[in-house]
C-alpha cells in the first residue's frame, strides 16, 4: 500500500497547493513527493512557483483569492495563532 494513499488518512484532502519561489530544492523534492503519492493524490497536488504576483494569480484560478492568503505571501489575511486557538476553544465549549 502506498504511504500517501488517501484511504489510509483519517481525512480526505481535496487539494494541496505548494507555493514557493523558484528554488533548486523544489526541483529535487517534487519528483520524490510525487513518487510517494498515489495517482489520485498526484492529480490534486499543484506546485506554484514564480514571483509573488504570479503565484497569487495562479492561486486565484483555483478560487484562492488574495484575501485568503497570509500577509507573508502577499495576501491580506492576518493570521494570529493564539487568537484562532482561543476562538476554537470557545466554539468547542459552546458545543458541549
Amino acid at each position: 500500500m502506498n504511504y500517501f494513499e488517501t484511504s489510509a488518512w483519517p481525512l480526505r484532502i481535496g487539494g494541496f497547493h505548494a507555493c514557493a519561489s523558484p528554488l533548486p530544492m523544489l526541483l529535487v523534492l517534487k519528483p520524490i513527493l510525487f513518487a510517494l503519492k498515489d495517482k489520485e493524490s498526484r492529480s490534486r497536488t499543484v506546485f506554484h512557483d514564480g514571483t509573488e504576483s504570479e503565484i497569487i494569480a495562479a492561486l486565484s484560478e483555483y478560487g484562492i483569492n488574495k484575501d485568503m492568503l497570509p500577509t507573508e505571501m502577499g495576501g491580506s489575511l492576518v493570521f494570529r495563532q493564539s487568537e484562532w486557538i482561543d476562538n476554537r476553544r470557545a466554539a468547542e465549549l459552546e458545543e458541549i
